[in-house]
């Protein structure tokens, strides 16, 4: 019974040998490859970016002051100017607050006021009693006592500015800006897209009141590989096509490329603007082509390339045996690929099976 197990499990290896190995059969143990030159040449590549067009500007408007809604000036749809005032929060209390804390600061400039009459009184009768004690027309007990009496004076005086008015003064500016707060004013031009309060309602910190957007230009985000960062600039030009119109096309162009790349780290993020002259509304979806077109470069079809663990390489084809060469690529599209390094680009490569392939392997050359 061993014997014919061991029987059964070699005819299934040689089965699945002859699976993943195309053009193996009994008498034919090289695997067969159709085969490219490496060619010199400029490749055009397109890199579609899909999504949502959002405004290019817009403003979540909140507040940092928690307080019931006094006043609401705008409905969602309106049109706003940049420092309009959109919402008034009850200021009643931060105002009686105010009162208060005015009639503080003003009662510490009163109090620093006779602290400074104090202290110029004291320094008047110090110079006095010591021009008297030096031709020794008094005595020294009352040298100290106006010495002891200046210093009081002075401390009293460094007190009222250090700790009374400044504190009292701190206390006004802080009310005043709690007030400023208050209001609640559009820090851009736009269109309310969202209100989410109404008179009477309390508005909590952090909390979106509003949200303003100016819609005069609409801007697309995507990715592109960075292979693609040599070749595109901002204000490079974009054709951006919209699902709902389409057989239109519209003229944007690349307003921002970043600098860091997102989370994959070989892709970075773009955004594409556009004009919005035809009054297109805010969350449409569209997308855009860069279209790119490469330098000389060495060329290879793209089915030669095996990606592998962030490693690219392929089979160099050189007297019927396969040589793995890491290469490092650049722009590619549906059909080739650039070669940046690794090749020297008098090379035969293969184009079908790389992915069955090892170093080292003899093949069989299929001809067109």
């Amino acid at each position: 019974m061993k014997k014919y197990a061991v029987k059964i499990a070699v005819v299934i290896m040689v089965a699945s040998m002859a699976m993943i190995l195309p053009g193996c059969g009994s008498g034919n143990d090289q695997i067969k490859v159709k085969t490219a030159d490496v060619k010199t040449g400029q490749i055009e590549a397109v890199y579609t970016i899909t999504g949502a067009l959002v405004p290019a500007q817009a403003a979540d408007i909140s507040t940092s002051l928690m307080a019931k809604v006094a006043k609401v000036n705008v409905e969602e749809g309106e049109t706003v100017n940049a420092g309009q005032v959109l919402a008034r929060l009850d200021d009643s209390q931060l105002n009686a607050q105010l009162n208060q804390a005015q009639a503080g600061y003003q009662g510490s400039k009163n109090t620093q006021k006779q602290a400074k009459i104090n202290l110029d009184n004291a320094q008047v009768t110090l110079e006095r009693t010591k021009a008297l004690y030096a031709e020794g027309a008094v005595a020294k007990v009352q040298l100290d006592t106006d010495q002891k009496a200046y210093d009081l004076a002075k401390s009293q005086y460094d007190a009222s500015i250090t700790s009374g008015i400044s504190s009292a003064k701190a206390s006004v500016d802080s009310i005043d800006v709690q007030i400023s707060n208050s209001i609640i004013k559009s820090p851009i031009p736009g269109i309310v897209l969202n209100k989410n309060i109404s008179v009477g309602e309390t508005a909590t910190v952090g909390s979106t009141l509003m949200t303003v957007a100016d819609l005069s230009s609409l801007k697309l985000k995507g990715t592109v590989p960075q292979t693609a960062l040599p070749y595109i600039r901002k204000d490079d030009p974009v054709e951006l096509s919209i699902d709902i119109y389409p057989d239109r096309t519209f003229k944007g162009n690349i307003s921002q490329i970043g600098s860091m790349s997102v989370s994959t780290g070989t892709y970075f993020p773009v955004e594409i603007s556009m004009k919005n002259t035809d009054n297109l509304a805010s969350g449409i979806s569209a997308h855009a082509d860069i279209k790119i077109k490469g330098t000389k470069h060495m060329i290879v079809p793209a089915s030669a390339i095996v990606e592998n663990n962030g490693e690219n390489y392929l089979f160099v084809i050189k007297n019927g045996i396969a040589k793995k060469t890491t290469v490092v690529t650049g722009l590619k599209n549906d059909s080739e690929i650039e070669i940046l390094k690794g090749l020297k680009g008098m090379e035969t490569v293969a184009v079908t099976n790389s992915n069955h392939l090892f170093d080292g392997m003899p093949v069989q050359i299929m001809k067109d």
